[in-house]
């Protein structure tokens, strides 16, 4: 379902696109929209997705290890990537599930990803560059 859901999103975006400007399919509103699609989208697959995927035992590890430690006990076990660390100490002492853990970290990746990428490319292309990471998200 997810995926007919992008494909189908990815075809009213290159409708719009190929639209004028600023007319009702091709504006700064639209283009928001399609982004919010993308996030859902991409946020879905990271929380139905396998908790065995790629490096995910890692965090696992980690995310189960910060929940009884301090911060300071827990991060004078690791070496390097504090900032990391903190976020993951802050979220595992807010929340259970490992699946959230998973989601906010994803949240918090594509807010970044998106901010940057609206500095430097405008936001037409920040949906283009969501729709080619969801696709890459799915294998």
């Amino acid at each position: 379902m997810l995926i007919i859901g992008t494909y189908i999103s990815m075809l009213v975006f290159l409708i719009s696109f190929c639209g004028q400007k600023n007319t009702i399919l091709n504006n700064k509103y639209s283009q928001t929209f399609f982004v919010i699609v993308f996030v859902i989208i991409s946020t879905s697959i990271v929380y139905f997705s396998d908790l065995d995927f790629v490096d995910r035992i890692r965090y696992n590890v980690h995310f189960e290890h910060a929940k009884g430690l301090s911060l300071t006990a827990y991060l004078s076990e690791y070496d390097g990537d504090y900032l990391f660390y903190i976020l993951t100490w802050c979220i595992s002492n807010m929340i259970d599930n490992v699946l959230f853990y998973y989601v906010i970290l994803h949240l918090f990746f594509l807010r970044n990803l998106i901010k940057g990428l609206k500095m430097i490319n405008g936001y037409l292309l920040v949906t283009i560059f969501l729709f080619i990471f969801i696709k890459y998200s799915f294998y």
